[in-house]
């Protein structure tokens, strides 16, 4: 008979120990799971305070390059009463972009993003280049560049 309660003492320790082993692992993979919602959370976070503004102004921005290319197409086939006003909604969309592309500068950028977006000032200094050219003398060639 001692030898049966030495075995059922042997194997209730066991148990235990392996109760015991199965709680902690519970509160350590909970532990790590609060800690890597704080981080997921942070960086939601950052694309609500960050990138979402940087996307809403952008994307108007994008909106506003169509219309003025719209306008631009249209500037050349219009009669020439209608092209003063056509150029003043040209000029005003062009001042329209400036303004979101200044305020999305404004904003702070993630790592990288300022070099992603380096070439968006090459590009909008040849529209200011080739605009005026267009406007004064509308050609293909000149169209083809604004393009």
């Amino acid at each position: 008979m001692a030898r049966g309660t030495s075995v059922s003492v042997s194997a209730a320790r066991w148990l235990v120990g392996v109760i015991a082993s199965i709680v902690l692992c519970f509160t350590f993979a909970s532990a790590v799971g609060v800690l890597l919602g704080g981080a997921i959370a942070g960086r939601a976070t950052n694309i609500v305070a960050n990138a979402m503004p940087s996307v809403q102004l952008l994307s108007a921005a994008r909106g506003e390059l169509r219309q003025l290319e719209a306008r631009v197409d249209r500037y050349a086939a219009a009669p020439a009463d209608q092209r003063l006003e056509l150029r003043d909604h040209i000029l005003a969309t062009r001042e329209n972009i400036d303004g979101k592309l200044a305020a999305y500068r404004a904003l702070p950028f993630f790592s990288r993003e300022r070099a992603i977006y380096a070439p968006v000032d090459v590009v909008v200094a040849g529209l200011d280049a080739s605009l005026p050219a267009y406007t004064a003398q509308p050609a293909p060639a000149s169209l083809a560049r604004l393009h």
